[in-house]
C-alpha cells in the first residue's frame, strides 16, 4: 500500500512540476507539443499507428526522454487516474495489470484502481500521459470526458518522453490519442 501511494505522489508532483507558469523564448514548437488555442484538445484525438505501439513495461525499461514513442494502454491504476483540473492521466499496462472488471464476481466500485494487483506491478506497468501547451505548461483544463476518454478507456498514444521522466515515472507528452 505504501508503494501505491509513492506512485501516486511522485506522479502528482510531476505532472504539477511539467506545469510551471514560465514561458520558453524559443518560439519553435517543442516535439511532443499541440498548439494552444480555444480547445487545447483540438486535433489530439485520431488514428496511431498500431503496428509501432509498446507495451508501457517495456518502454520503461528502454524509452529515453525526446524518443518519439507509441504506448497501448488503459486508464487505470490509482483511484483517481484524472489529474484534476490537469490534462493529464495514468494509463496501465494490461499484460501485467489486469482491471476489476474483468475479474470474476466482480462487485468492485472502482475497477480501475487495481486494487487487487501487486503494488509494485503497478508501480512498474502505469504512465502518466499529458497534454502540454506551446510553453510545455500542462493546461489546466481536464482531459477526461474529452472525446469521450474516462476510466478504463483503452488507447493507444504517439508522443514524446517528457524531461521529467526517469527509470520509475514514465511521462509522454501526448501528440494523438486514438481511443479503442
Amino acid at each position: 500500500m505504501k508503494n501505491i501511494w509513492m506512485t501516486m505522489i511522485m506522479l502528482t508532483v510531476a505532472v504539477v512540476m511539467t506545469s510551471g507558469c514560465g514561458k520558453k523564448e524559443s518560439t519553435e514548437k517543442p516535439a511532443g507539443q499541440v498548439s494552444a488555442s480555444a480547445d487545447v484538445f483540438a486535433g489530439l484525438f485520431g488514428s496511431v499507428d498500431a503496428d509501432q505501439a509498446e507495451a508501457i513495461t517495456t518502454l520503461k525499461t528502454k524509452a529515453k526522454p525526446g524518443e518519439a514513442v507509441i504506448l497501448v494502454g488503459k486508464v487505470m491504476g490509482m483511484m483517481e487516474p484524472f489529474v484534476p483540473n490537469r490534462a493529464a492521466f495514468v494509463v496501465g499496462d494490461e499484460e501485467v495489470l489486469v482491471s476489476c472488471d474483468l475479474l470474476p464476481d466482480d462487485h468492485c466500485s472502482t475497477p480501475w484502481d487495481l486494487c487487487c494487483d501487486d503494488p509494485e506491478a503497478i508501480r512498474t506497468g502505469t504512465a502518466t500521459i499529458q497534454v502540454v501547451d506551446e510553453s510545455g505548461a500542462v493546461p489546466k483544463q481536464e482531459i477526461r470526458g474529452v472525446n469521450g476518454l474516462k476510466e478504463l478507456s483503452r488507447m493507444r498514444v504517439q508522443g514524446v518522453v517528457a524531461p521529467q521522466s526517469s527509470d520509475e515515472v514514465l511521462i509522454i507528452n501526448a501528440e494523438r490519442i486514438e481511443l479503442l
